[in-house]
């Protein structure tokens, strides 16, 4: 089992914690994408996670006939799980309907079609149907061939169209928001994690002087669980945040939050 494991759990652990912490904000309109995108990335990165494999991977693959269907779903999870902090951060700035028509113009339209195509690649390359499958799609050996690499450019290319907007909308509410500064500037060091760990995932597939310093994966898999965390810490932080000033209240109540 690749060393990296272990924190690929911690990350895992992290967000779940983050989404126990938010629990009561699911029926909250306002706070409620950000939970979501929370229990969308915990279930990606143990979708994703080598460990997983054997025994998601297992039943998947009697199903489909393939392997790593789990990362295709985890993949799919991610833009899921962007698209809704985008939508959280965005309710913070501008009214909920005028919110819902840009993401339904622009944003969803887009991501359906990259997941097409995701789809299309995924069930075109060999990797998925080979009879010595890998624990992870990102420790396929030199990036794997046209179709995997086509699948992996359209991937990083939909989630870097959607964070571009996601993080320009962080950049506006940390403007406007001096109490949340906090919260915003570990919201925007976890989108610069996945930003360098994408680069890498696509010098590792182009750039042979990339390869030795991924490995099996490794590095992009510390990136990526960097961000959840970050990610995850920043979004229960926040609620507590919110939480504070009715703190009195909330004890006096007996209220659960």
């Amino acid at each position: 089992m690749p060393t990296y494991c272990t924190l690929v759990a911690v990350a895992v652990v992290a967000t779940a914690g983050s989404v126990w912490t938010r629990r009561y904000t699911l029926p909250s309109n306002f706070d409620r994408p950000i939970t979501l995108s929370l229990i969308m990335q915990c279930l990606a990165l143990w979708l994703m996670a080598p460990f997983s494999e054997g025994y998601v991977g297992t039943v998947l693959h009697a199903i489909t006939g393939r392997w790593n269907v789990g990362d295709l779903i985890a993949n799919i999870f991610l833009i899921v799980a962007v698209i809704t902090s985008f939508m959280g951060v965005a309710f913070r700035l501008a009214e909920e309907n005028e919110v819902r028509a840009m993401v339904f113009q622009r944003v969803l339209p887009a991501a359906e079609v990259a997941i097409a195509l995701m789809l299309m690649f995924f069930w075109q390359s060999s990797w998925p149907k080979s009879a010595h499958p890998v624990p992870s799609l990102l420790a396929i050996p030199n990036g794997g061939q046209i179709w995997m690499r086509a699948y992996f450019v359209v991937f990083i290319a939909i989630l870097g169209y959607i964070g571009h907007m996601a993080l320009r909308t962080l950049v506006a509410l940390y403007r406007v928001a001096p109490g949340a500064r906090m919260t915003i500037s570990l919201k925007i060091a976890a989108y610069a994690f996945a930003a360098l760990a994408f680069a890498v995932q696509l010098g590792t597939m182009f750039v042979p002087a990339v390869r030795p310093l991924n490995g099996d994966g490794a590095l992009v898999w510390t990136l990526l669980c960097a961000c959840v965390i970050l990610s995850a810490i920043g979004s229960a932080w926040s609620w507590k945040r919110q939480l504070a000033p009715f703190r009195p209240l909330i004890k006096a109540t007996g209220a659960r939050l």
